[in-house]
């Protein structure tokens, strides 16, 4: 790539910036398609297609400018040039589906951000029945206190308030709320992934693909579980019926509706996303062409085989 007088020539430096742009926006392409966000394998690609390319227009401006058994440089020349077109036919996906997601980030936006405001409202409708049974449950044992009702035998109320409330009503329902609730880095995470897609780092869309489709798996059955562990080692949070002349009785534990869990798209539709956009169609072939400029300007060798009896000269300094 270097010209004869061994300097950098305009060419050259025209060449790797070619070679730069197809690495880069190629990188971005393959990490779109990433599982879990993490550059490595986006990177190795990248890497190894400009240093596919690299090769072998390398090798063609060898062969191009070889001085000895100048007809067979002439089938590497042109084998060289032939791959070339071929690895940047086929390797196109990448560097294609950046501008494609590029040009329908609003949607995958929209869907992102939809996700997590389904997240929230499962949440929401989570805390408002805990809120709801917790300040029922508070209240109504504070009226089988007052009522002065005796402990039948087995009175399972009556073993609940001495045996789990142990005292101070309030301060049993604090402690119950604070058992109860979504857990402050839950919520932290989810306000980070907001922030996230409000922000829309492109560098950063596939881990939030990646958290969000995690958090949508995950956040129903986490409060089921949440429910289920402290319903067994807390006993929480109890239904306690009666009252109006009817004796209290604690008649189980509260039930939760969360409905039904938020759905993954956003992931989905960001590692199925491909297509051809004609900025990235642009780009693409302005992009080879710089790289190529480089081979169409090389010298060619003066020299050819004798049987030949032909005398060729071409290509010029850029």
């Amino acid at each position: 790539m270097k010209s004869d007088s061994g300097k950098v020539s305009i060419a050259n430096i025209i060449a790797l910036a070619g070679l730069a742009g197809i690495g880069v926006i190629s990188f971005f392409g393959i990490l779109m398609h990433s599982a879990d966000g993490k550059p490595g394998g986006a990177i190795i690609g990248a890497v190894a297609l400009v240093a596919g390319l690299a090769f072998l227009l390398i090798m063609a401006i060898k062969a191009k400018g070889a001085e000895e058994n100048t007809d067979n440089w002439r089938y590497v020349e042109w084998g060289c040039v032939g791959l070339y077109v071929i690895v940047a036919v086929l390797c196109a996906a990448p560097f294609l589906r950046f501008f494609h997601i590029t040009g329908g980030s609003a949607a995958m936006q929209q869907q992102a951000r939809a996700e997590i405001e389904a997240i929230n409202a499962l949440y929401s409708n989570y805390d408002q029945q805990r809120t709801t049974f917790l300040t029922y449950a508070v209240e109504e044992i504070k009226n089988y206190k007052a009522s002065g009702q005796k402990a039948a035998e087995g009175d399972a109320l009556a073993e609940y308030v001495e045996k789990v409330v142990v005292g101070d009503v309030d301060r049993w329902g604090a402690k119950a709320s604070a058992l109860t609730q979504v857990p402050e880095e839950v919520l932290a995470h989810l306000k980070s992934m907001e922030e996230q897609v409000n922000t829309w780092n492109f560098m950063d869309l596939p881990s939030l693909a990646a958290a969000i489709e995690n958090e949508d798996a995950t956040a129903w059955q986490r409060l089921s579980e949440q429910i289920a562990t402290y319903g067994t080692e807390n006993k929480l949070i109890p239904v306690i019926e009666g009252g109006a002349g009817a004796p209290y009785t604690l008649s189980g534990y509260a039930q939760f509706d969360l409905g039904t869990a938020p759905e993954p798209k956003f992931a989905q539709m960001l590692r199925a996303a491909d297509g051809i956009t004609p900025l990235g169609i642009i780009l693409l072939i302005v992009l080879h062409l710089m790289v190529l400029l480089n081979y169409i300007v090389a010298p060619r060798s003066s020299t050819v085989a004798i049987s030949k009896g032909k005398h060729i000269s071409g290509g010029a300094e850029l």
